[in-house]
């Protein structure tokens, strides 16, 4: 698939997760219609201690989804 044909996909994404969100927003970059699907009502720490790598970060940065996650 070429990157122009995103253009023309309606995606789900279910769960909005580290991965669910990172996937929904690269392919909305991309210019896909992402709409994401996640059970909780809100979006909150959940009592699992995560590490997040170096490059995960400045993928956030450059996303520009840093501020939010921090």
């Amino acid at each position: 698939m070429q990157t122009a044909e995103l253009k023309n996909l309606k995606i789900a994404v279910v769960g909005a997760g580290y991965g669910g969100a990172a996937a929904a927003k690269a392919l909305s970059l991309l210019g896909a219609k992402v709409d994401v699907y996640e059970q909780a009502h809100q979006i909150r720490e959940v009592g699992a201690g995560i590490g997040l790598r170096p490059a995960t970060m400045n993928r956030f940065r450059q996303w520009g989804v840093f501020e939010a996650i921090a």
